[in-house]
């Protein structure tokens, strides 16, 4: 079971998820738990005043250094055989930052 945390909505950030539904001061749900932050949301949830959230605790840093390695690894695997394709070489610069996102 993962653990939580509560943050400061200025502490917030993208690719954290909630860990608990977001709800209004009338009780509607307005964002539901499992949701992945995105800078918009957070935007939008700081306009609504939300002044925190609960989060599921971030993996530990040698935790997500190892998951990255291994995306790295996996997409030097993919994209060898395009070595001097200058587009596929940007697709796997495209692909690198998406699959790493919050892993760094």
């Amino acid at each position: 079971m993962n653990s939580t945390s509560t943050v400061s909505i200025d502490d917030a950030g993208p690719g954290m998820t909630l860990a608990s539904d977001l709800c209004d001061a009338n009780g509607s749900v307005m964002v539901v738990a499992g949701t992945e932050l995105s800078e918009r949301l957070i935007e939008v949830l700081k306009k609504r005043q939300i002044a925190e959230l609960e989060i599921v605790a971030q993996e530990d840093e040698a935790q997500r250094l190892n998951q990255r390695a291994k995306v790295m690894q996996r997409l030097a695997q993919q994209y060898a055989p395009f070595t001097g394709d200058a587009t596929m070489e940007q697709l796997r610069g495209v692909f690198e930052r998406y699959h790493t996102r919050g892993l760094t």
